[in-house]
Formats: structure tokens, sequence, C-alpha cells
């Protein structure tokens, strides 16, 4: 209790955590005791709800009606927060805070073999089928979309993720990436690499700019690879997802409105998807690098959104 007890401000990072398909018990714990602290509560970028169960409601609409600042990713968050009753103007939607990472990319190298990164991960709550019919429908997709950029686009492949590489995290993409390589033939396997380590997001970053491509399954996996100036074939797993594509413009520069969501994929959607942008790729990548970088300047925003907030507190403002 003491360092919350001695804070002047307690931010709860951004993220997905308050969806109601992961446990909610200890983040009420956290928010409950900083507001018994008396402590101002931000909420920095986060997609959260819906939000269907009564007792969660109840403690929820109480946290956030008292939150100094919420910092919302996506539309349907503030939608979300607006539905248990939450009427004041401290509620913002704004880019991820990821998006602060944007510096203008490097030029791309040009006449090399074609570089793809592929970012997959564990998923456990698909809702029109049984997880392991849903992850192994998932990891076949993947695979068949891996052998074909190798046999087709002459592709170097690597499997990349930013989770991974942290033995005392729940997720290791790393090891989900083997199960997808176990499915490819002998010869093929051969020629993908798995790397297993762990990055920082600024390293992660460097590596992801030596790409041409990147399919990301991890929504700050496609971050990171679009401010880092590789477009993305993004694979849909939560609304914020599919919330992110709109932001950055997606069919404008990928050239299709195709959404590859983790639920449905095939092999011959992600195959075509794949293939448009690999034929577009100077034109996609510049008109994302533009859109990326307005997607910076709002999310720049979000600091001076928490000084005010923290002002205001100072103050004894609402």
């Amino acid at each position: 209790l003491a360092p919350y007890a001695a804070a002047d401000l307690i931010v709860s990072t951004g993220g997905t955590y308050l969806v109601e398909h992961y446990a909610l018990a200890p983040r009420l714990f956290e928010f409950d005791m900083a507001r018994r602290l008396g402590k101002p509560l931000i909420f920095y970028t986060q997609s959260l709800g819906p939000f269907k169960t009564p007792r969660y409601r109840k403690r929820l609409r109480a946290i956030f009606d008292d939150a100094a600042l919420i910092l919302l990713r996506d539309a349907p968050s503030l939608a979300h927060i607006r539905s248990l009753g939450v009427a004041h103007d401290r509620a913002a939607v704004l880019p991820d805070v990821v998006f602060g990472l944007w510096h203008p990319p490097a030029p791309k190298r040009s006449g090399e073999r074609l570089r793809v990164a592929v970012s997959v991960r564990r998923w456990a709550h698909f809702t029109g089928q049984t997880a392991e019919a849903g992850m192994a429908g998932y990891r076949q997709a993947v695979a068949e979309a891996v052998e074909r950029l190798v046999t087709h686009h002459q592709a170097e492949v690597v499997f990349l993720s930013t989770c991974q590489g942290v033995p005392e995290y729940t997720y290791d993409d790393s090891a989900e990436a083997l199960e997808v390589v176990a499915r490819l033939p002998v010869a093929i396997r051969a020629q993908v690499r798995v790397d297993d380590g762990f990055h920082r997001p600024e390293a992660l970053m460097d590596r992801l700019a030596g790409f041409d491509l990147v399919v990301a399954t991890r929504m700050h996996m496609a971050i990171l690879a679009m401010i880092a100036g590789t477009p993305v074939a993004p694979i849909v797993y939560e609304f914020k997802t599919r919330e992110l594509l709109d932001l950055v413009g997606y069919s404008e520069w990928a050239g299709t409105d195709d959404r590859l969501d983790i639920e449905t994929l095939q092999a011959e959607t992600l195959n075509a998807t794949l293939d448009t942008l690999i034929e577009r790729l100077p034109a996609a990548r510049e008109t994302m690098i533009a859109r990326v970088e307005d997607v910076y300047r709002q999310a720049e925003t979000a600091v001076a959104r928490l000084q005010t907030a923290v002002d205001h507190r100072k103050e004894g403002k609402p």
C-alpha cells in the first residue's frame, strides 16, 4: 500500500484488460484502493467493455465517475462507458499511446528479397466454435499463407511478436509460432525462422523497419510496424483492431477492405490480401506513412489532456 499512499497520481496503463473475458476483480481492487486513498486516477488509452455483469457495472460506474481522466482508443469503448451511466466530460477518444513513438521512417531498400514478419498468438475466446477448433483453423490458414509466401513470392519469413521472451509473462507467442511452423512441409520449414527473443519497443521497431510487410495478429505489433514504416496485414481478434484499421485508413492504402477475422480466417482470403499488398507495396507504404503521421499528431494531445487533469485536481476542480 505504501507506494500507492505516497503517490500524487495513479495511472492505469493503456491496453485491453477491462473486458469481461479477463479477470476484472484484481483491477477493480486496485481502482477501489486508489479511490479510498483519495488519489487522482487516470486511465490511459484503453479499449474496454462491453460490461454485462451487474456487479461489475455498478462498481465500474463508481470508479469511472470519480476518475480524473479516461482516455479511450475507440468510439465503442466510449459507448461502453456511457452505457454505465457515466456522463462527465473527462472521457475522450485518442489514438493508442504507442503512436507517440512515431518518427519519420527511413527509406526502404529496394531490389532485394521480400522480407515478411509474422505475429501469431494463442486465442481462447472464439464465439462460433471451440477454442481448439478455432486455433486449428487459424494455424492452418497462417501456415498455408507462409508456405505461399516462400514458394510464390520467394519471401524470407520470420515469426516475431511483441509478447515473447519473458518467462514471467503469461503468453509466449514464439511457442504459438512453433505450432504453426510444425504444420509446414519440411522443405519450407527449413526456410522459415522463429525469433523467440524479447525486444524492447524501440529495438522491435528497428527490426520491423527491415521488413517489407508484416502479418500482425497482435495489435501492438501492427502499430509498431506501421510507425516503423512497414505495411501490415492485420488479423482481427477483438474490436480494437477493427477500430485501428479505420483510424489509419487501412482500406485506402491496402487496396482492400477485407478484414481478416481470427474467427473465420481462411488461407484463400489471407493470401489474396497479401498478394494485393505485395503488388502495391511502395504506394501502400507512402499513403500509410502519411496517415500514421496524422494519428501521431492526435496521440500527442494525450499528454496535454493528462496535464490539464492533473492541474484541475491540484486546484481542487472536478
